[in-house]
């Protein structure tokens, strides 16, 4: 009943596209940046390396990856998240893309172990200036990092003694003091 003329069609295949994402790295106030570092990743099931492709072995890769910009992060950024520029550079491939991902870098708060010096004084009299030292772990297990540069604490350590309080002990307190 019909007379079949065949028309080829013609199929295109474009680049797959692969994600240069850049790590994730944390760190902790006041320290070096890490050496950051960019990773190969496949975001959903139509990217990344296919047919056993990888970055090594794959058909046609040209140049050379990019490094991660983070040349604004410096060990005095505060604490908070910062994004990691990544870069393909000029990597070019016979049947992919290659598509920049940020990553960030985390700034933890440095730990510090603020320790109040005891302190005395004569029943009725006034209470003396109350002092305190930042421990810097030194082998002693306080995870204390001590404070950073030329950062300082603001405030001041208090104590419920008054001039009535009887003989005998009462605690020194942070009171108001924090970091800036």
């Amino acid at each position: 009943n019909y007379s079949f003329v065949p028309q080829n069609g013609l199929m295109t295949i474009t680049k797959r596209n692969v994600f240069v994402v850049a790590d994730n790295q944390e760190r902790v106030y006041g320290d070096n940046n890490p050496n950051f570092s960019q990773s190969f990743i496949s975001n959903g099931a139509s990217t990344g390396f296919v047919n056993g492709d990888n970055s090594a072995n794959a058909l046609g890769i040209h140049g050379s990856l990019g490094g991660v910009d983070a040349s604004a992060i410096s060990p005095s950024s505060n604490v908070g998240n910062y994004t990691l520029v990544s870069s393909v550079g000029n990597l070019t491939s016979t049947n992919y893309n290659f598509v920049s991902q940020n990553g960030f870098l985390k700034i933890d708060p440095r730990p510090i172990q603020v320790t109040a010096n005891n302190a005395s004084r004569l029943y009725g009299g006034d209470n003396p200036n109350l002092t305190y030292q930042i421990e810097s772990d030194q082998g002693l297990g306080t995870n204390s990092r001590g404070l950073f540069n030329t950062d300082q604490l603001n405030g001041a350590l208090s104590t419920l003694a008054i001039y009535t309080t009887p003989v005998g002990n009462a605690d020194i307190n942070q009171g108001t003091l924090n970091n800036p």
